[in-house]
């Protein structure tokens, strides 16, 4: 590349710097976005390998090196195979001048891209040899280059286990060897720089705060790499300089946030030392025991912090506390009858819990979460009899912390800090109810809301009743029945949020009201029905509604079903949003599906047509009258959501002696609501919103009635196609496949089945042809498959012997590289079915027609499809979707055993054999363990194990 040129595009990069971060207000936001664009652009060539490196060496202003120091990590993180390997040598002596050249005055943000450089050059840089005592050597002796050599030594440990890089598991070994081999080293390295930074006649070379705290951070990341050398120290001087630092309280908080990093960083690995088999024993207890004695020694300053409310530093102890508790429940469980001495900084967890912020509380949820899982596991109740004191007081402690301020004015929203610490505490609550005596707490809690007189605390009261609840023994009448009673008498409901809670609460008392319902129950419909009036209760109390029907639906229906049937025809008329209607339909269905068959259908036609009226009305209306507003009565899915409630939570047992009798609910959906529901889907079938809960409406409405709903199959079929053919709305496609899992087995529909699914496939694949199509409509591939999958399960023979299937195989392997979730599931999932319909021997008079169908579409996809799910996992995947293509590998392997292993080898040899970075990816040792480890496979579970290991190979 000629001079003239470099410079030109060198003077681009400068003018597209200055445009994208020049504050000047005569600069378009168009032309500012224009200069990002072309940056990522120019990011991502070749040339900007040696463009960053001169912006770095002039030096013309801040925002250009910034660009240069990000644009060199960015090469080096994502990029670094454009480089030949002999290149590799002359960028790292072009980095360390740039690391030498940094000072006190040079910016933090650029020091910390160049340290990113630096130190993903050394992990992925195989031709750097020993590059930790290189740059000890090259910048150790002196102390203007400490603090970018710290920097990096940060860095490495903490980046080594980074996936971006891609080093492969064979070089990320290699470097935490050499990380390891390196520790003494970079540990003399600290002690020296910590001894000069003490020394108050030493000129520093960058701010002395700075230096420490860097000093800190470093020693904390390395902690991990060689626990023994780093927390056995002898000296010690680093740790005890963190520990004096916190044991006093009177450091800047930067330094005293590094030094909570790093006793906690001693504290995470404190049972990897124990795990060893190389450490003395001895010398490991008197570890253990210093380093115990040293954190509950920061009590004294804890206190002081509270006194002084420095929030900053009362939040670290906490979690110094915390997660040396998390980390010591395994020790904590040994025994109940000699406790560990670590047991006794649960108290100083309590301590922490009693502070006024709950913000601090939070902090340890995570120590109460772990051991209330380990003692569920562990099953012994002499263990939890150990712990319920402490538990105990946790409840009270977060009694407190869940009382509302006495000032706040309406109820809490999901968009209010408090509301998420509540929701947290309450599941916490849950979580431990197995640790203390749970009818005791609620007895307790109860006292509480009867004695005390703010509502504050009554509401916080009722509150954890409500979670409680959830643990109680419901056969217990004495202690329960005078707390309901209490709750249903009380009549000073002085603020919104005390009302909504007890609300909640006796929806949460269901199971009992079904055990009891000559105690309270009418009483508790009354209370909840009045309650749905008041806006700011009505969600909540159609919710407690919807308990109560579904807990006590026989009861119910014998005694207050006219009631109910008023309340619900009357709903419109109160000031009732829509969420509170949907939540009672669902409890109303609960309630009429326990009705006798000729009463359940004619109040099942009578509810359903309240809702049909408006929504027929609102088709029938002219269709250039103003547009729906959503949650409004003429928006259809008002409706249309009320009706779906119904069907979903209507249960009715569809035979009598045995013998099939008509659904009492198909007269009300055949004859009523279908003709609507067409109606709806001509009307709005432009707007996607309508359609997929038109779908989910008819999708229940199918289910309640199972195949009572064939009078109108045939045209719902075709309404679907037509529809689908317009607007390509892939709710059809999910609708399709529940009339697929409802009717396949019917020898009557699957050919009109089969021929919706051929109606499908052509617009289906149009728009998953286009550019990107798979990755642009996840949702149609998630469908579809789906689709796809319930003929496998339903009617295999159709499908197998049908034209389509090898289209939908081509497809369906061309989209296990997609990385979304649920379409990625879908596709695996119907491949699975495929090969497992030549497996499973549940109609054994088509098995062999069955496997022989199998086998011979296997055959002639099954050589690609390996090779696309190996290539896939390993380079494109995400690691969650390994199980269910182990799954899908492993039946593979059980129907053609011998044919898998050759394609699986073949699939095998064309992986590269080196990572992006040029190191050794899998060796040829390393690809026949792995082949003998599949094929020998004796579980998915075995395989998934396997395969995760293999892929670290090359990632």
């Amino acid at each position: 590349m000629s001079s003239e040129v470099q410079v030109t595009e060198l003077e681009q990069v400068y003018r597209a710097v200055h445009t994208l971060y020049s504050d000047s207000n005569s600069i378009p936001m168009s032309d500012k976005q224009a200069a990002s664009s072309w940056l990522n652009d120019f990011q991502r060539s070749v040339k900007a390998w040696e463009i960053a490196d001169q912006l770095l060496h002039k030096k013309m202003d801040l925002y250009s090196c910034y660009f240069g120091a990000h644009t060199l990590r960015t090469k080096i993180q994502g990029f670094f195979h454009e480089l030949p390997v002999e290149a590799h040598l002359s960028l790292r002596d072009s980095l360390l001048q740039h690391i030498a050249a940094i000072s006190s005055d040079t910016d933090h943000i650029i020091v910390t891209q160049l340290c990113l450089a630096v130190a993903h050059l050394i992990l992925q840089a195989s031709t750097w040899a020993d590059p930790i005592s290189n740059l000890l050597g090259t910048f150790g002796s002196e102390s203007s280059h400490w603090w970018p050599v710290i920097e990096i030594l940060t860095l490495l440990p903490e980046e080594v286990h980074s996936r971006k890089l891609h080093l492969g598991e064979n070089r990320r070994h290699q470097v935490i060897s050499q990380l390891e081999s390196a520790s003494p080293n970079v540990l003399n390295f600290l002690r020296q720089c910590l001894a000069v930074s003490l020394t108050p006649s030493a000129p520093p070379a960058v701010p002395n705060e700075l230096m420490k705290v860097s000093i800190l951070k470093c020693f904390a990341s390395w902690v991990t790499s060689n626990p023994e050398c780093f927390c056995n120290d002898r000296q010690g001087e680093v740790l005890r300089y963190a520990v004096e630092n916190l044991r006093s309280g009177k450091s800047g908080q930067k330094i005293h946030t590094a030094a909570t990093d790093c006793i906690c960083a001693v504290i995470e690995v404190v049972p990897d030392i124990d795990a060893s088999s190389n450490n003395n024993a001895l010398e490991l207890q008197s570890f253990q025991l210093n380093l115990y004695t040293s954190i509950i020694s920061f009590e004294e300053a804890y206190h002081y912090s509270v006194a002084e409310e420095d929030q900053d530093k009362v939040m670290n102890y906490c979690r110094i506390f915390t997660e040396y508790g998390e980390s010591m429940i395994p020790y904590m469980l040994r025994s109940w009858r000699d406790p560990h001495y670590s047991i006794n900084i649960i108290n100083y967890i309590l301590i922490c819990e009693g502070h006024h912020d709950y913000d601090v509380a939070e902090l340890t949820f995570g120590f109460w979460y772990r051991l209330s899982e380990d003692l569920y596991h562990a099953h012994d109740e002499s263990l939890n009899a150990v712990f319920r004191s402490f538990a105990q007081r946790l409840v009270v402690a977060l009694y407190k912390h869940c009382q509302m301020e006495p000032d706040h004015e309406g109820p809490l929203t999901p968009s209010d800090e408090f509301y998420e610490f509540r929701r947290k505490a309450s599941e916490l609550v849950e979580d431990i109810m197995f640790i203390v005596n749970s009818q005791q707490a609620f007895q307790e809690l109860g006292q509480l809301f009867m004695m005390e007189n703010s509502w504050e605390c009554k509401e916080s009261a009722l509150f954890l009743l409500y979670h409680v609840a959830r643990s109680i023994d419901t056969r217990d009448s004495t202690v329960i029945g005078p707390i309901v009673e209490a709750v249903l008498n009380f009549t000073d409901w002085r603020h919104i949020s005390l009302k909504i809670s007890a609300i909640r609460f006796l929806g949460g008392m269901s199971a009992w009201l079904a055990k009891h319902p000559d105690d309270v129950l009418e009483k508790t419909m009354n209370f909840l029905v009045n309650s749905l009036p008041a806006t700011e209760c009505s969600s909540t109390a159609a919710a407690a509604l919807q308990n109560v029907c579904q807990q006590c639906a026989d009861h119910i229906a014998g005694r207050y079903i006219n009631n109910l049937l008023t309340i619900v025809g009357q709903l419109d008329t109160y000031n009732v949003c829509n969420d509170a209607v949907v939540g009672l339909l669902k409890g109303v269905g609960h309630v009429v599906g326990t009705l006798p068959r000729d009463q359940l259908s004619q109040i099942i036609r009578q509810i359903c047509w309240a809702q049909l009226h408006p929504l027929n009305q609102l088709c029938d209306s002219d269709a250039s009258s103003t547009p729906y507003q959503k949650g409004t009565k003429n928006d259809p899915t008002f409706w249309i959501d009320r009706l779906a409630a119904l069907f979903r939570n209507t249960s009715v047992q569809n035979s009598r002696d045995g013998t099939m009798v008509e659904h009492p609910c198909k007269p009300a959906i055949c004859e009523d609501v279908w003709p609507v529901i067409s109606k709806v889907l001509n009307k709005y079938q432009a707007d996607s919103r309508v359609m997929e809960r038109v779908c989910r409406c008819v999708r229940y409405a199918v289910r309640c009635v199972g195949r009572h709903s064939h009078p109108f199959l045939e045209p719902l079929v075709m309404q679907l196609v037509a529809l689908y053919s317009a607007h390509h709305h892939s709710c059809f496609l999910y609708l399709g496949s529940i009339l697929v899992d409802e009717y396949g087995e019917d020898s009557q529909c699957v050919e009109g089945l089969l021929q919706m699914l051929a109606a499908f496939i052509p617009p289906t694949f149009a728009i998953l042809n286009e550019p990107s199509g798979l990755r642009n409509h996840p949702d149609t591939v998630d469908d579809f498959f789906r689709l796809c999958t319930r003929f496998l399960q339903r009617c295999p023979i159709a499908l197998l012997k049908s034209d389509i299937l090898p289209t939908l195989v081509t497809y369906a392997t061309q989209a296990t590289q997609l990385d979304h979730r649920e379409a990625n599931m879908s596709v695996v999932k119907f491949l699975f079915d495929l090969v497992h319909a030549g497996r499973r021997h549940n109609d054994l008079a088509c098995f062999a027609e069955r496997k022989s169908l199998v086998r011979n579409t296997i055959m002639q996809h099954g050589p690609n499809l390996i090779s696309m799910l190996i290539h896939g996992v390993i380079f494109q995947l995400p690691t969650y979707t390994i199980g269910d293509i182990c799954e899908l590998l492993y039946e593979i392997k059980e129907l053609m055993p011998k044919e898998s292993a050759m394609w699986l080898e073949n699939a095998l040899k064309q992986l590269p054999e080196k990572t992006p970075a040029g190191t050794q990816a899998a060796t040829l040792t390393q690809l026949e363990s792995f082949h003998k480890q599949a094929t020998g496979a004796r579980s998915p579970k075995e395989l998934t194990r396997s395969l995760k290991d293999f892929c670290r190979l090359y990632r």
